[in-house]
Order: structure tokens, then sequence, then C-alpha cells
């Protein structure tokens, strides 16, 4: 089984100059170690009608998604932004992010994450876009959140590009 994920990375991710390229199928590109408290950032583009996310300590997502009318998920909330954290129960602080801040598709977006306990703070191109949000346990709702995970970078429908990845534990 570990064989055949490995070959579905390979075949979908791709790396060179500095750059992590996937294709917009595949497998998550996971992180080997599991993080508990930390901070994240790094940049991200996607390209037109992309959709995209961060898993923290394996569980959805912090939402990243083409935010234009064309891109396609406007009718699920993209046009509020990236960022959210998508997954949590409607309704439920931190699932929309505050503000718009994405830059238009096709340019270089910074994202800040911190994670400590279940409490969320994500900054999007230097705008607070969710303040101390619980991050809800999308796999078992009765559930906590688990104390560690692994970072996942999720894509799907278009090609994204990631650059300048940086995890520091807290």
């Amino acid at each position: 089984k570990k064989k055949k994920s490995l070959e579905n990375i390979a075949k979908h991710w791709k790396v060179g100059d500095g750059i992590i390229h996937n294709d917009g199928h595949g497998l998550f590109l996971t992180t080997e170690k599991n993080y508990s408290d930390f901070e994240l950032r790094l940049e991200f583009k996607l390209d037109p009608k992309a959709d995209s996310g961060i898993y923290l300590r394996g569980i959805p997502q912090v939402q990243l998604w083409d935010t234009t009318e064309a891109g396609g998920s406007w009718k699920h909330g993209a046009k509020k932004g990236s960022g959210g954290l998508w997954n949590n129960p409607k309704g439920t602080p931190g699932r929309e992010p505050l503000v718009h801040a994405d830059k238009p598709v096709g340019e270089w977006n910074t994202i800040v994450i911190q994670l400590i306990g279940e409490k969320v703070t994500i900054h999007l191109n230097e705008k607070l876009i969710v303040d101390q949000a619980k991050l809800y346990n999308y796999f078992d709702k009765k559930g906590p959140l688990p104390k560690a995970g692994p970072i996942q970078l999720q894509t799907h429908g278009a090609p994204v590009q990631w650059r300048n990845i940086y995890v520091k534990e807290l």
C-alpha cells in the first residue's frame, strides 16, 4: 500500500526551482512527523478553478480556493475568501474568513497558521482572517481534536503550487 501511495504522489506532485507543484489530482502530501502546537508559514498559488486545503493534525481543513465567480465554488462560499476552517460545523466562528484577503488567481499568497490546543489563528496576506477559532474534529464529531497529527497539503480540481514552507513547533 505504501508503494502505491508513493507512486501516486510521484505522479501528481513535482518539485522544481524551490516550488512544489501539484497537478490538481492525487493523494495529499503529508509530513512524516506529527505536530502538536505549531505555526505554519507558506506561500501558495492557485490556478483557475483550484480547490485546495491544508489539514492540521490530519483534520480538514484550512480552505484555499479560486474565489472568483468563474472558479465555480461561489455557491459553496468561495466568494467570502480562502482561509476559513471549511469543515467546521456551519455557523461556528472561523468557518468563514473574517475578510476576503486573497490575491488574484495566479499570484502568490502568503498564509500563516497558528494552532495551539484546539484554537486556530490565520493570517492571509497579512490580514487576520481567523481569530482563535476552535478547530473541530471532522472525523469524530463528538471527540476532541487529536493532540498531534500530520500537516497535509490537499488539492483537487486544478494545479496548485507551494513554496517557502516553514513549520515552527510552539
